[in-house]
């Protein structure tokens, strides 16, 4: 409808720059469905979107729809079942025919929220287009939708992992997921790691860095490919529509490229893990 088959995570959405009439929020925030009415070139319009399971597309959770307000919407409409809508959305017929009769857009918007909520949006628009949560966010904005963050299957939002020996570990590697930031450390054994023997106090160098989520998924980074488990294709838009887990994969294998590349600030510790 919008974009013909390019694939969601693929798509580049433009912010929406129309002045809006009203909105409407079901559930009283844009993320769980609504609609709003704007202005466009050919007459008042709604800008419908339905929240779905992300199977109908992968990476797409919102069902997007552009349906034109007519003048006389009961007309546009003359297939709706208005009894059975009138009864199920407790509204009275008078009511309905007020409202389709009316000279503001928002009141006839109303009677085609009304006809949806009885039959389904798929009956006003047979071939909605899907979008992401970030999708949705540039599109339409804070207003509407908060910013998309990344999960961790660990629910701390914490990785981490020890080697060889669990027990007696020679490196290790922290990746923590805060907000839009991703603190990174890692630990490196320099006895172990050289069979030297180091000054006390000495014997592990730790690393820390931390780096904006996006500037660490940026395709164009300098890092980005430093380590062979990073696939430097996957920008934030791309990680972001994958499993937990997956991202979970993206985030490490990035920050473990970064560490090679720029490095961190270094401060010895007596242990792997302090």
């Amino acid at each position: 409808m919008y974009y013909g088959h390019t694939p969601a995570s693929e798509r580049e959405i433009k912010a929406f720059d129309r002045e809006i009439l009203c909105d409407s929020l079901p559930t009283g925030a844009g993320d769980g469905g609504g609609y709003i009415v704007y202005q466009s070139d050919y007459g008042p319009e709604m800008l419908v979107w339905d929240y779905i399971p992300e199977d109908a597309d992968p990476g797409a959770t919102y069902e997007v729809r552009r349906i034109s307000v007519d003048d006389d919407p009961l007309s546009d409409l003359d297939w709706v079942d208005w009894k059975a809508v009138s009864r199920s959305a407790d509204v009275e017929t008078d009511e309905i025919e007020r409202l389709g009769r009316s000279s503001k857009p928002c009141e006839r918007a109303a009677v085609y929220e009304l006809a949806a909520s009885y039959h389904g949006w798929h009956e006003l628009d047979y071939e909605p287009d899907h979008l992401t949560p970030l999708q949705m966010f540039q599109l339409l904005g804070d207003q509407y939708f908060d910013e998309p963050e990344l999960e961790f299957d660990e629910p701390s939002g914490v990785y981490e992992a020890f080697g060889p020996n669990e027990d007696e570990p020679e490196n290790g590697l922290m990746v923590e997921l805060d907000g839009s930031d991703v603190n990174i450390t890692e630990w490196t054994d320099i006895e172990a790691a050289t069979g030297e023997e180091q000054p006390e106090g000495s014997n592990v160098l730790r690393q820390d860095a931390t780096v904006d989520v996006h500037e660490l998924l940026d395709p164009q980074g300098k890092h980005r490919g430093s380590y062979a488990g990073d696939d430097k294709k996957l920008g934030f838009d791309a990680v972001l529509s994958l499993s937990p887990k997956q991202q979970q994969e993206a985030v490490v294998a990035a920050a473990i490229a970064y560490l090679a590349y720029w490095g961190g600030d270094e401060t010895f510790v007596d242990e792997v893990g302090d």
